[in-house]
């Protein structure tokens, strides 16, 4: 991993250096780009009202909530003498659950490529995906699928263009990202989400390829997920396909290492491989937009750890989410937004991690422990929202 991190920055030093010494060189060959170009600062705002229901078969939750969002965005951008452009970004973001100052950047690049430090897309999320339906963010139909790809984390993305071919890599310097959980010894009782080994580093690289109304993506990342995505708009019609995989660690214990504090030790690793696609269509006709959402995950090839009588378990399971979805432009920025689908209680990207250590007992009597004792996780809930979305 060291090896692949030094890359990266030794890449995309050389590619900036080099980017920088090719607009000096242009600049003091044409005396037309000597002369200072203003720097430009923009503002684009948006927000959202309306209301929300989850019904999840629980009557100690509440199925309706309101919904309200407002989101600002701030860009700036300059030009060197030479021609070297620079820029930052930043978006401050309120709604429901959150306040918040995000996705803070700053950029500097030639015509054909870009160096980006702050809080960046990871490379492979080039890959694409699908579409999402209501108000809120989505009902989260796509997130039956894109979760699959987990949240890659990136803190310097380098990407570089040829025509109509854009390549990028991308990575994290900081202290890294959740890997591995990491059960050491006799002491640990179970196993704890909050007890996972730092992963150093991760890296993603992406490639996305445009020709007329196509465009075809790919992504690949350190925790060895392979995504790909292909899309269509024609302006009428749209349409996305998205399929992603992942092989996962998630659990690895020491000699001494016990389930669920009862005695039963256990050596060995928990693995489990995901998979998923989806897929959306939209109609356009005038301001008026119909759009479908179909997505589809599973978990899969698990290797449990098995002590004694019991076993802990990341269960196999599928899950579905399908929507639909109508806006209807109001003009002047505003539009009419309505959704409904059908979403998984438990969302993908937590299966595994919220549900490792599981303990399951011998519940059928058959003296074997096997995927009829299994929890069940499975179940869908219905959401249905509406409401208005503005841009400014």
């Amino acid at each position: 991993m060291g090896k692949m991190r030094k890359l990266i920055v030794f890449a995309s030093a050389l590619a900036l250096s080099s980017s920088m010494a090719f607009a000096m060189e242009e600049g003091a060959m044409d005396e037309d780009m000597m002369m200072e170009k203003a720097p430009s600062v923009s503002v684009g705002a948006s927000g959202e009202f309306g209301i929300i229901n989850e019904d999840d078969d629980d009557d100690s939750t509440e199925d309706f909530q309101l919904v309200r969002a407002y989101k600002v965005t701030f860009s700036s951008s300059g030009t060197t003498d030479g021609g070297l452009n620079f820029g930052a970004n930043i978006g401050i973001n309120s709604d429901r659950s959150v306040d918040e100052v995000e996705k803070s950047s700053v950029w500097i690049g030639g015509e054909m490529s870009k160096l980006t430090i702050g809080d960046v897309a990871a490379a492979d999320k080039v890959a694409g995906g699908i579409a999402d339906v209501g108000l809120d963010g989505g009902l989260g139909v796509d997130n039956v699928v894109e979760d699959i790809m987990g949240q890659s984390l990136a803190e310097m993305r380098y990407d570089i263009t040829f025509g109509s071919i854009t390549l990028g890599i991308s990575t994290d310097l900081s202290d890294g990202a959740p890997g591995v959980a990491n059960i050491p010894s006799a002491d640990s009782r179970s196993f704890e989400p909050g007890s996972f080994e730092v992963k150093n580093n991760p890296y993603a690289i992406g490639m996305s390829f445009s020709a007329s109304d196509a465009t075809i993506g790919l992504g690949y990342d350190s925790k060895k997920t392979i995504s790909v995505g292909l899309g269509y708009d024609d302006g009428q019609i749209s349409a996305n396909a998205f399929w992603a995989k992942r092989d996962q660690l998630y659990a690895h214990l020491g000699s001494g290492a016990r389930l669920g504090g009862t005695g039963n030790e256990a050596d060995g690793t928990f693995n489990a491989g995901y998979s998923g696609h989806g897929i959306d269509v939209s109609y356009t006709n005038g301001a008026s937009t119909l759009t479908i959402v179909y997505a589809k995950a599973e978990v899969k090839n698990i290797q449990p750890i098995i002590a004694g009588n019991i076993i802990g378990i990341i269960p196999s399971a599928s899950f579905k989410g399908t929507g639909i979805g109508f806006s209807q432009g109001l003009g002047g920025g505003a539009k009419l937004v309505a959704g409904f689908g059908k979403v998984p209680k438990t969302a993908v990207g937590d299966l595994g991690l919220a549900e490792i250590g599981q303990i399951v007992s011998d519940n059928d009597g058959d003296n074997d422990i096997d995927i009829a004792d299994r929890p069940d996780l499975s179940g869908d809930m219905s959401v249905v929202s509406i409401g208005m979305e503005f841009q400014f």
